[in-house]
């Protein structure tokens, strides 16, 4: 953990990166998860978190996976899909309609790829997941009722 800060912030603790690209902590309820033995994984976004129309879009795969959700991309039609549990949600790069649940859906920013990643809308992909986002100042809250994730949001 060299080149860390750490702090406390409520229930969770907060480790910021010396390059300052990510944020991620985990937590358990009201304890931290060290204290209760559950797993705490550290998620690198690279690259980091962007921002388009007022909306935080993030490289997908890697923050899906960390809920558990699988996730498969078919090249030749465009088209994301991600699972998690009973829910689904589909999505086609750069165009505003998905399909959460095989019901259709607009979404205020189109899914695209920046430098070889798929972005993706954090809240309304996350939300269709079953998955919680809340914004702080200067964190994202991203919780399920296993876990928390904490990112750090982008600045432009």
């Amino acid at each position: 953990m060299l080149g860390m800060k750490s702090i406390w912030s409520g229930r969770e603790r907060v480790h910021e990166m010396s390059r300052g690209q990510w944020l991620v902590a985990a937590c358990v309820g009201a304890v931290f998860a060290a204290a209760v033995g559950a797993q705490i994984g550290y998620m690198k976004l690279d690259p980091p978190p962007v921002l388009e129309k007022g909306r935080t879009l993030l490289p997908f795969r890697p923050v899906a996976e960390a809920f558990d959700a699988k996730v498969q991309f078919d090249p030749s039609t465009k088209r994301i899909s991600a699972r998690r549990g009973e829910r689904t949600i589909e999505l086609t790069l750069n165009r505003k309609q998905a399909k959460i649940n095989g019901q259709p859906k607009q979404l205020s920013v189109a899914p695209k790829v920046i430098k070889g990643s798929t972005y993706l809308p954090l809240r309304a992909v996350a939300e269709a997941l079953g998955i919680h986002v809340e914004y702080k100042p200067g964190t994202i809250k991203v919780c399920t009722a296993e876990r928390c994730v904490l990112i750090k949001p982008p600045t432009k």
